[in-house]
């Protein structure tokens, strides 16, 4: 280590992925030791996973260990920052790997800009059949370096969908602990706002293009592959609050209902393609939410967006939840 500590901690909140953790933490191990420090989390695993935590730490020095009850994703990543003791922050999910080769490319970057706030990076979903496609749109470089805050959140806005992976980006400390920016306890989505309020409180941003993250589909008992109704309400929670927080940022208000019009869609068909399975007493306020942000729909420029807006205005949810069931039923 550096005396002033590891440029970079990577955080990984571990439970439960023994076939997976190996090929995650191995995929880190290329990079020089005195530069990084790598902090697992092992958040109450009852498989092979925290042995195996064990074992690499035993043999790397800048591999740390913290075994806790399971408390959640959200818990074991606020852990991971409070024991970070590196310049800049990079969260990796246990299940997924990354291309070591891009850490250097990052320390580079703030080597020579000790100052950037975020650097965002792209990753890829890798699918169990070898297929691997973007997970978000390719950044151009040149809209985000040497761009003020205004600038870089506007053009994240005219992208496809809201780059609100918290895998994606390398953030500096100072601006995670000074602010406060913390996950949700509890929640799903809870990348979403806290990226969100990253953006709102980073003043310098830069991107590599370069592949980086790579996000593994289709793993049987995924959190991100059950569509239930926890995830929809914390979905939910998360567009309302997030629209609270573009009242108070009026420069970029409109920019913020762009993104969360994006999650408005992805909340839609969850909840159409869940809503046999949605409690009484929560599917009243699930459809009052879509009616009072259904607005939100009026930012987004995209053609699926827009047929969805035009759908919901002509048919009303009940019709069109019965056409999304209806599609995936025959798909």
């Amino acid at each position: 280590m550096t005396k002033s500590g590891p440029f970079i901690s990577i955080i990984v909140p571990v439970y439960n992925v023994e076939d997976y953790i190996c090929e995650c933490i191995n995929s880190m191990l290329s990079v020089d030791k005195d530069l990084i420090e790598i902090i697992l989390i092992d958040d109450g695993s009852i498989d092979a996973s925290g042995k195996i935590c064990d074992y690499f730490a035993r043999k790397h020095r800048n591999i740390f260990v913290f075994h806790q009850k399971n408390q959640g994703a959200s818990v074991a990543r606020n852990r991971g920052i409070q024991e970070a003791k590196g310049n800049y922050i990079l969260f990796v999910d246990s299940d997924d790997y990354i291309e070591s080769d891009i850490i250097r490319e990052i320390l580079r970057l703030i080597q020579a800009e000790p100052d950037i706030d975020v650097i965002f990076l792209t990753g890829k979903k890798v699918y169990s059949n070898g297929r691997q496609v973007y997970l978000d749109q390719k950044y151009d470089r040149s809209k985000i370096k040497n761009h003020t805050q205004e600038e870089v959140i506007k053009y994240l806005a005219t992208l496809k969908k809201y780059p609100g992976s918290a895998c994606t980006k390398a953030v500096r400390k100072n601006i995670i602990v000074q602010n406060n920016i913390l996950f949700k306890e509890g929640k799903t989505s809870e990348d979403l706002i806290w990226c969100l309020k990253v953006f709102l409180n980073a003043y310098k941003f830069d991107a590599l293009e370069e592949n980086y993250y790579f996000y593994r589909q289709q793993r049987e008992g995924s959190v991100t592959q059950s569509f239930n109704e926890n995830k929809l309400l914390c979905l939910m929670e998360v567009i309302s609050d997030s629209c609270i927080i573009a009242k108070n940022h009026q420069e970029v208000e409109e920019a913020i209902y762009s993104f969360m019009a994006y999650e408005y869609a992805i909340a839609l068909l969850i909840y159409c393609n869940g809503k046999k399975t949605i409690s009484k007493k929560n599917l009243e306020s699930c459809k009052r939410f879509f009616r009072d942000y259904q607005f939100l729909l009026l930012y987004k420029k995209s053609v699926g967006v827009k047929m969805m807006r035009y759908l919901l205005k002509a048919l009303g949810i009940d019709a069109v939840s019965k056409l999304v069931g209806l599609y995936y039923r025959i798909k």
